[in-house]
């Protein structure tokens, strides 16, 4: 089996490095149709990864105009490959995951799941702005046009350690496991979702 293909079912995934169980996005076809093993560990990983122990969390829907006439993989990679570098000239500490997916209302499009430090950001509207800046940039449409969105629920920051500590975490990894549902997934020609993620520091990559 390919790497990327493992589905797992249900509404838990257990982390084979901590032993550890982390509940998955309540979704109907979620538990119906799965979850890809490979990207839930990814978002786990991101979420460890960033270096503070306050953390702004966003997930983020990309969409195209519907009579959007330019190549629309094209554009989605053109914005995957400028994306962090614009992150990175605004010195933001970020982590992000991003998934292709194709569905009757919204054709193609991207989900994007964006980790930040909470001590760079108390509010998620200015990273919206600036997502919404790129993303209209290369659809060469005005930046009011409305085609970033932010959803499943309002972003939360999780806070210092405490009683709290673990909940709050396995709830926003809960809330980005939404990426790795097996629905509406775009596909390559091997049967594997499409997919990518920013760099894991050294030595988590496979872990």
């Amino acid at each position: 089996m390919k790497k990327g293909k493992d589905i797992v079912y249900g509404n838990v995934f257990y982390d084979e490095k901590d032993k550890k169980e982390y509940p998955l996005c309540n979704l109907r076809n979620g538990l119906e149709k799965g979850f890809y093993k490979e990207i839930a560990k990814v978002v786990l990983r991101l979420l460890e990864d960033i270096n503070s122990k306050r953390i702004l969390a966003m997930l983020f829907t990309l969409t195209f105009p519907q009579k959007f006439v330019g190549d629309r993989s094209e554009t989605i990679k053109q914005f995957i490959r400028d994306f962090p570098i614009l992150l990175r000239r605004a010195h933001i500490q970020f982590r992000f995951i991003w998934v292709e997916e194709h569905s009757q209302r919204d054709g193609l499009h991207l989900h994007l799941f964006l980790i930040v430090t909470g001590d760079q950001f108390k509010s998620f509207f200015n990273l919206w702005l600036l997502t919404i800046y790129i993303w209209h940039g290369k659809l060469k449409i005005p930046t009011h046009s409305g085609f970033v969105n932010y959803n499943r629920e309002s972003p939360f920051i999780y806070g210092e350690e405490g009683p709290d500590h673990d909940a709050q975490f396995a709830r926003m990894f809960q809330w980005g496991s939404y990426v790795a549902k097996v629905a509406t997934k775009k596909l390559d020609a091997y049967g594997c979702p499409v997919w990518g993620s920013s760099t894991l520091k050294k030595g988590k990559q496979n872990r």
